[in-house]
């Protein structure tokens, strides 16, 4: 998402579709496989020190998800 916010400007329309619906809604559907598949579990991540609120593999996936979805967010509103 930051190369695109960065060079966005010069790729013009077609490659910044092509970059949106190949790779950036591609890793959102990647990310919510990865959290679906291995992120219910609600035993407390063994031998780790995390902070509460990301203790878990499913609040992990859940930040994951949405700081990839305030990636997406921002090259949106940029463009838009």
């Amino acid at each position: 998402a930051t190369a695109l916010l960065s060079h966005g400007c010069k790729v013009g329309l077609a490659c910044y579709q092509r970059c949106l619906s190949d790779i950036l809604l591609k890793v959102l559907a990647e990310i919510q496989a990865a959290r679906s598949a291995g992120g219910n579990s609600r035993r407390k991540a063994e031998n780790l020190i995390v902070h509460h609120s990301r203790d878990t593999p499913e609040k992990q996936w859940d930040e994951t998800l949405a700081l990839a979805f305030d990636g997406v967010r921002r090259v949106l509103s940029h463009f838009s």
